[in-house]
């Protein structure tokens, strides 16, 4: 999920977009995102994190193969909102679920270990974009080298059952 968020500038230029169409595409994934993640906390209330998780797994595997085609900035702008409206949801639902699986006198233990492996996962996403981006000089086909990462953890997440709901 990081790695969408911190290679999206560089995706974008591999592109031919202009700068000034990069920033304009973050604040329009930050404006999407606000409202979104404020919709995620009602629905993940009624239902629990679990399916919310989901659901911006599959949006992103989508969004990763979709943009395979993408060419215009105008569908740059397009997978901006998109990801927008998962971005902040899943990070907050993320860390929910962590919280409910955790044993409650070992949350620092536990949470520690979270935000290790969070920083090996901000090594690992853009390592292998950058690997791709060695293979291949379409920056299209970069992106694709995420889906195993979504894929996986859609897997992962199938075998998390939280002790108690958040």
């Amino acid at each position: 999920v990081f790695t969408v968020i911190s290679m999206g500038a560089n995706y974008g230029q591999r592109l031919g977009f202009e700068a000034k169409d990069l920033v304009l595409a973050f604040m329009i994934t930050n404006f999407a995102g606000f409202p979104a993640t404020l919709l995620y906390g009602v629905v993940s209330h009624r239902i629990g994190p679990k399916p919310g998780i989901y659901f911006a797994l599959i949006v992103y595997i989508l969004v990763s193969s979709w943009a395979v085609f993408l060419t215009e900035i105008h569908e740059f702008f397009v997978m901006a909102i998109i990801i927008g409206c998962v971005q902040g949801g899943v990070q907050g639902l993320s860390r929910s679920l962590y919280a409910a699986l955790i044993p409650p006198d070992q949350a620092g233990e536990f949470f520690g270990f979270y935000n290790m492996t969070t920083k090996a996962a901000h090594v690992l996403g853009p390592a292998l974009v950058g690997m791709a981006a060695m293979y291949s000089e379409a920056p299209q086909v970069v992106l694709l080298a995420l889906l195993p990462l979504f894929i996986v953890g859609t897997v992962i997440q199938t075998r998390v059952t939280p002790a108690k709901a958040p």
